[in-house]
């Protein structure tokens, strides 16, 4: 495995990165790799495959934009019978 120095890092990101790793119990270079693991959608299943899901999208909307989505999207929660017709 290779090794990385990374300088220059955002006093609040260097914060946020150590107490992610106090509150997670990892060492700050586990919590990291984890982080950046996951940022880039590289995450893997218990099984060893590669996540292929929207997981690390949930919550991304605001509850005006998931209101909004749920209006433009309430017409595909019926069943137009006439296609369904044989």
């Amino acid at each position: 495995m290779s090794q990385l120095t990374l300088r220059q890092i955002p006093r609040r990101v260097e914060q946020k990165l150590r107490f992610n790793a106090r509150r997670s119990g990892l060492s700050l270079n586990k919590t990291a790799v984890s982080l950046l693991t996951r940022a880039l959608g590289m995450e893997e299943t218990q099984h060893g495959e590669r996540k292929r899901d929207l997981s690390r999208f949930s919550g991304a909307m605001s509850n005006a934009q998931l209101k909004e989505f749920k209006s433009n999207t309430r017409s595909f929660e019926t069943v137009d019978k006439e296609l369904w017709k044989k």
